[in-house]
Parts: structure tokens; C-alpha cells; sequence
């Protein structure tokens, strides 16, 4: 059964959401259209959501921009960390990555499923006097 497609993605039913955005993500998200004026999906306030199609597999990933090391960039990662840990943490493979090849701060989680790749990682743009949450969800590496 498919889930309705809802225009702003609800924090009370944030794991119906990912269940829809994993769902989605073994369509090549033909059901979302990219842009809130497209009538798109947004995540829990994020800055901006859209559908990737530039990349193979297509991706849906979510942005959520703060000032430069503000505390809630920190609070909003943990939060989204600790909802998909609740959500498919059981479900899915989980490994930490905090490697980079630049000095600016860098750390996330990547949760394995079976068809779907979901990251949610936090990114210090020095240049840009930003911190930045992303959460992308795409579909597998074929093979």
C-alpha cells in the first residue's frame, strides 16, 4: 500500500516519512516533484529539499543552513540522528564517517538498508560562515 504523498513532511510522523521517502527512493522518486512551488516535500523546517536528478540513482536530500558553528546545527543533527536511529536503526546497517580532506568540521552517520542509502551528515563551510545539516535518501548502487 503507498502512503499519501503530503506537501511538508510532519515531525509526528517523521518515520512514515522516511518509510515514504525509502518507498520513493525504489521509484527513482517519481512521486515527489522538487520545490515547496512545485508542490514538493520539505523535511522538519529544513532550508531547502529536492529531488537530485543529476545524480545515478536519483537522491532526495534535505539542507538545513545555520550560522557558522551555532549550537542549533549540533542540536538539529543529533535530532535527526536519533529519529532515524528510532525509525530503521534496526532495520539498516549503520557506520559513522568523520574522514575529510579539509580542515572544517565534518561528521555522519549512513544507514544501509537493503535498496536505499540514507546519510545524515553536518558540514562547517568556513568560507561561507554557514554550518550545514544534509539528509540524503537514495537508492542503492545497483549490483
Amino acid at each position: 500500500m503507498a502512503l499519501a504523498l503530503p506537501s511538508v513532511l510532519r515531525a509526528e510522523d517523521f518515520c512514515g516519512d522516511i518509510a515514504y521517502l525509502i518507498e520513493q527512493s525504489r521509484a527513482g522518486f517519481a512521486g515527489i516533484s522538487s520545490g515547496v512551488e512545485k508542490g514538493g516535500m520539505t523535511l522538519l523546517d529544513a532550508s531547502e529539499c529536492a529531488v537530485s536528478t543529476s545524480s545515478i540513482p536519483k537522491s532526495y536530500s534535505c539542507t538545513w543552513a545555520f550560522d557558522f558553528r551555532a549550537g542549533a546545527t549540533y542540536e538539529t543533527y543529533e535530532e535527526i540522528r536519533a529519529r532515524l536511529d528510532g525509525c530503521i536503526g534496526e532495520a539498516s546497517t549503520t557506520r559513522d564517517d568523520r574522514g575529510v580532506n579539509h580542515p572544517d568540521f565534518y561528521a555522519a552517520r549512513h544507514y544501509l538498508l537493503k535498496q536505499t542509502d540514507i546519510s545524515v551528515s553536518i558540514k562547517d563551510k568556513g568560507e561561507l560562515r554557514k554550518t550545514f545539516v544534509f539528509l540524503r535518501v537514495r537508492a542503492a548502487d545497483p549490483g
